[in-house]
């Protein structure tokens, strides 16, 4: 598989909008957690789909919500039910999809990208998506922690059978996984030939507008030993900017400034861990392992993009000196600190 220079559109919260996690048993799913929310036109009744997801940064998981039903020509009550579970479980692989390419083209996918996503990156995420789990007890603690709850299972009187799909968010047989795939990247590639005036993607590591696509190359990430006493990884603080969580950010030089984190991720990196890390506090931060024993701490000043952040000039300039010496950003050593309300 050649993922070489291939184009990728944002990253994959670009569409998160919040929506409070219930306060009952938050012991079963700690962690920076999104709800997702993308319109989808899929060209059969011009009435747009609406799915519904949550990523949880935390447990590095992501869930999808979807709806069955019967098979045509069934009659028998027991066939309606287990034909609408099958059929729930089938387009949770397809909804799943087509959330994450919604969440990269801004959380409205016109017919077209529909059938698009439909045909070609569908099929790509249910032989790439493994080991998940299906819920649809409308009682479990975990999904009543997560807010996804209801309507679970067989509504009798509509006939419809609703579920919710868990699948990991990184690491083999994951959503990442099958996001970095050839079949997914063509498809990507072609809806961005879709969208009109589309700017060409930069070459380097800078480039000229926050939502301009992430370069994934297929090289080794760097795994340099830092000099001695240098930084060991940054914690960026964004509380308060309204950042989602995605897995490829960006850090900028300035509120103008080009990137200078983030533009180029190797898929390995994109694949088994996101370009970042996430926490919901700078003591939580600190206890990550990915940004190591002193790492440096930058307040960010503004949200670009959907989630990528600026920083000022002059902690642009020193996190650039400083990973000179320690090769922090090339290794992505970096975490995020966001908020799991982002308005």
């Amino acid at each position: 598989m050649r993922l070489s220079k291939v184009l990728c559109v944002g990253a994959l919260a670009a569409a998160v909008s919040a929506v409070p996690v219930q306060a009952a048993r938050r012991d079963v799913a700690v962690g920076v957690q999104q709800h997702v929310t993308v319109n989808v036109n899929l060209g059969q009744s011009g009435v747009p789909h609406r799915i519904n997801g949550l990523v949880d940064y935390g447990n590095n998981l992501v869930y999808i919500k979807t709806e069955g039903l019967p098979k045509e020509g069934v009659r028998s009550k027991a066939q309606k039910r287990w034909t609408a579970r099958e059929a729930a479980g089938l387009y949770a692989y397809r909804d799943l999809a087509l959330m994450v390419v919604g969440m990269m083209v801004g959380g409205r996918i016109g017919a077209k990208e529909g059938a698009l996503v439909e045909s070609m990156v569908a099929g790509a995420f249910k032989a790439k998506v493994r080991g998940g789990k299906i819920y649809d007890d409308p009682n479990d603690p975990k999904m009543r922690a997560l807010g996804l709850a209801k309507d679970l299972g067989w509504n009798r009187d509509d006939e419809v059978y609703t579920i919710v799909m868990e699948a990991r968010l990184y690491g083999a047989e994951s959503v990442s996984d099958a996001w970095c795939s050839e079949q997914v990247q063509q498809a990507l590639a072609k809806i961005e030939e879709m969208k009109p005036q589309q700017a060409a993607a930069p070459g380097g590591l800078e480039e000229a507008t926050p939502t301009a696509p992430v370069q994934y190359s297929n090289v080794e990430p760097v795994k340099s030993a830092p000099a001695l006493g240098a930084k060991t990884g940054v914690i960026v603080l964004c509380d308060g900017l309204g950042v989602q969580a995605g897995l490829a950010p960006k850090i900028f030089r300035g509120e103008q400034g080009d990137a200078i984190f983030g533009a180029n991720v190797p898929t390995k990196v994109a694949v088994e861990m996101g370009a970042v890390g996430y926490a919901a506090s700078e003591a939580e931060a600190r206890k990550n392992s990915r940004v190591g024993s002193d790492p440096i701490v930058i307040k960010g000043i503004k949200k670009r993009g959907n989630y990528g952040v600026a920083i000022s000039e002059e902690d642009a300039d020193m996190l650039l000196k400083e990973n000179e010496k320690g090769k922090f950003l090339d290794s992505f050593s970096v975490v995020f600190v966001v908020k799991d309300d982002v308005e």
